[in-house]
């Protein structure tokens, strides 16, 4: 509703000029309120929220009306539930105040942008941003953070953004999506979207697992042609060592297997860097070490690591969605 907030002269109060011959001023907040001199006109053509409340059938837009005839001072509209920075913010965005170039908002203030942008329908005002603002965060975004990424991508309908949050956090993250995502503002994800992320997470283990198998499997069968001669064992009465075993070993020693119930790429490269190591460096010299095996072996190692960085893609936002769509941004994970 429009409430009076003037100065001692009679004039509204302004704390921001994001249009300095705007004809309403926002009161946004309930505390401390931040006072937003803006543009009606471009308010309305950025949301039909705003157009809606700026029309003859409410009491805002009749008051609009008078002052403009009138020609008085800026009418004073109260917001006071939304986030005060993330209404400026969206303001200036509006008034082509704000572009690429500038400061990068932290991820909770894209939470708290997309939701008062989903609430006043005007997501479209934000895309030629959202993007660049969104990645800007994706490579070092904690397990929050992606979290809170991934619902900054979904409420503004970015489906490329959204498919490489979602791939992040299968990668990244050591929890499932509903022990991070505990606020109010998450309950518009659906229920699907928590279901793929798990069976992602799950895909992701699989995948490296089985380059594990293929691993050990190739470096044994490059030793089983060897000479009993080629094979050093830690007593002769045991007879010849397999080099798989050792290689069993090394894998087992930092914990690549088996593999944990959850994994994450930084966990596994972590553990594939100390295997390799140890190799290099065996503590037991008796153990079974042939050159070709070996380099087999590591190479494996490596083509873990390349399957674990390419392993699929994340998940299409219009699958997520429900929308029908000819074309999909990631075909073998439809939800």
């Amino acid at each position: 509703m429009a409430l009076p907030c003037e100065t001692p002269d009679g004039k509204p109060k302004t704390d921001f000029t994001v249009d300095s011959s705007g004809d309403v001023i926002l009161r946004v907040g309930s505390e401390n309120p931040y006072n937003i001199q803006v543009s009606s006109k471009a308010l309305s053509l950025a949301s039909d929220v705003f157009a809606a409340m700026f029309s003859n059938r409410f009491r805002e837009g009749q008051e609009l009306r008078a002052n403009q005839l009138d020609g008085c001072s800026p009418v004073s509209v109260k917001v006071a539930e939304d986030e005060k920075d993330a209404m400026l913010l969206c303001c200036n965005i509006i008034h082509f105040q704000i572009n690429s170039s500038s400061s990068v908002p932290g991820p909770q203030a894209l939470v708290d942008l997309a939701v008062l942008a989903d609430k006043y329908n005007c997501i479209q005002a934000l895309w030629p941003l959202s993007d660049h603002w969104i990645d800007s965060h994706i490579a070092r975004a904690t397990a929050k953070g992606l979290t809170r990424l991934l619902l900054v991508s979904y409420l503004l309908g970015t489906s490329t953004m959204f498919l490489r949050v979602t791939k992040s956090f299968t990668e990244y993250c050591d929890k499932d999506l509903s022990q991070i995502a505990t606020g109010p503002e998450y309950e518009i994800l659906p229920l699907s979207l928590y279901f793929k992320l798990t069976e992602l997470k799950s895909k992701l283990r699989l995948n490296i697992e089985e380059a594990l198998s293929k691993a050990i499997k190739t470096s044994s069968t490059s030793c089983e042609n060897k000479p009993t001669g080629s094979y050093r064992a830690p007593d002769a009465r045991l007879g010849p060592v397999h080099c798989s075993g050792v290689y069993i070993s090394a894998l087992i020693e930092n914990d690549l297997w088996p593999l944990p119930s959850v994994v994450t790429v930084p966990q596994v490269q972590v553990s594939l860097v100390k295997c390799r190591k140890s190799l290099d460096n065996p503590v037991n010299s008796n153990l079974c070490l042939c050159a070709e095996c070996k380099q087999t072996f590591v190479s494996e190692l490596l083509e873990v690591e390349v399957r674990m960085y390419c392993w699929a893609d994340g998940l299409c936002l219009d699958c997520v969605k429900g929308k029908a769509h000819d074309w999909c941004f990631s075909p073998e994970n439809r939800v």
